[in-house]
């Protein structure tokens, strides 16, 4: 509990200006992260994203991933809609990815079709700007709902299957390049703090309420422990896999270090 007080209270992680620019964007499009529309606004930004190796998915072995990606970043759907669309992809994502390494040719720089050293640009982009979106969506677990089908949304909004699949995409360099340009590492933290300062705020009413209720804040409750989860063992293989990437992340008061 100490670790989470620690971290609840602790600053936000700054970085240099050009990924903080791009954070707030990524945090100020909201639900509309999985859209073309986010792709633009991040290409429109000052950061200077890696384009070294075009990376696409392949139209054989891939038929599943593009089809939800499809759906996932369609513009007609909105609202639990978009938010189901979005996790059902990053699920599969996460799971065909379960065992997948990285493998660089470096006699091909430019293009990677099937995914062997990275992933899609626009799929990448939509991972961080759905993790800089997640203090928003928490906001809602605060009201009490004893309906199960909203109870049910409510717990898919925190989007967990978003976080699995960056795990899986910060196994590759040039995924990690990319993630760490456009904020990463500031929208982790701020999500790391969103999820405890939510513990904290829910936790102490258990117990004290209806046994319904009571069971869907501890459902709510592990879903927070396991995405803390996730969010340190992302920060665990950039420190791992690159050395430096410490010193670009840190603030003065290093409130990143405590997650490690």
């Amino acid at each position: 509990m100490n670790f989470i007080r620690r971290i609840a209270s602790g600053n936000n992680p700054s970085s240099p200006s050009g990924r903080e620019e791009t954070a707030e964007a990524l945090a100020s499009s909201g639900e509309r992260s999985v859209s073309h529309a986010t792709a633009s606004s991040l290409e429109r930004s000052r950061v200077s994203i890696p384009r070294t190796v075009e990376v696409a998915f392949d139209a054989k072995t891939d038929e599943e991933l593009i089809f939800l990606w499809q759906l996932a970043a369609g513009e007609v759907q909105s609202g639990s809609g978009r938010r189901d669309a979005l996790n059902a992809f990053f699920d599969a994502l996460a799971t065909n990815r379960e065992q997948w390494r990285p493998v660089y040719d470096e006699a091909n720089t430019s293009s990677d079709v099937g995914c062997a050293r990275g992933h899609p640009r626009d799929v990448v982009l939509a991972a961080v700007a759905d993790v800089a979106t997640l203090p928003v969506r928490l906001e809602e677990l605060t009201k009490v709902c004893a309906d199960a089908e909203e109870q049910a949304r409510r717990r898919a909004s925190i989007g967990l299957e978003t976080f699995r699949a960056i795990e899986s995409m910060a196994r590759s360099r040039h995924d990690r390049a990319l993630m760490d340009q456009c904020g990463l590492g500031k929208a982790l933290a701020s999500a790391c703090k969103a999820c405890t300062q939510k513990i904290l705020a829910i936790s102490p009413g258990i117990g004290l309420v209806e046994d319904d209720t009571s069971k869907e804040v501890d459902a709510i409750l592990q879903l927070l422990q396991r995405m803390i989860g996730h969010i340190v063992h992302i920060f665990g293989v950039y420190l791992t896999e690159d050395a430096g990437w410490a010193l670009r992340s840190l603030n003065e008061a290093g409130a990143l270090l405590c997650l490690t």
